[in-house]
């Protein structure tokens, strides 16, 4: 287990609340937090198109997807996100729990980024 130097603990413990009040104070200033969530808390009975539709009706600005591999799919998730106006904002490695990066099997490692 690391250890961690007293000094630099008490010095990051005594910034907390300041940087706690400049990150509320910076919300307050900008646009409400927007809101995003995972595709597979869509009804996958749907089409991705009206899974994306769905999301922006419920308020959603954007989507978190996860990596497909054939490019159809793909090219079928992107018109999604074009017509219903809804980000993609992130994709989820779909292999990141089988195979993780911080994994000591470079064989697991090269696996997690394919995915």
């Amino acid at each position: 287990m690391p250890t961690v130097d007293r000094r630099i603990f008490i010095k990051i413990a005594a910034l907390l609340p300041g940087m706690t009040a400049l990150g509320s104070s910076f919300l307050a200033a900008s646009s409400s937090p927007k809101k995003a969530i995972l595709i597979s808390m869509l009804p996958s009975s749907l089409s991705y198109l009206d899974r994306f539709k769905m999301a922006a009706e419920l308020g959603f600005a954007g989507i978190e997807m996860m990596t497909v591999t054939d490019p159809k799919v793909a090219e079928e998730i992107k018109q999604a996100s074009l017509k219903s106006g809804l980000k993609i904002h992130s994709v989820m490695n779909m292999d990141h729990w089988k195979y993780p990066l911080s994994s000591s099997n470079p064989e697991d490692v090269t696996r997690s980024v394919q995915g």
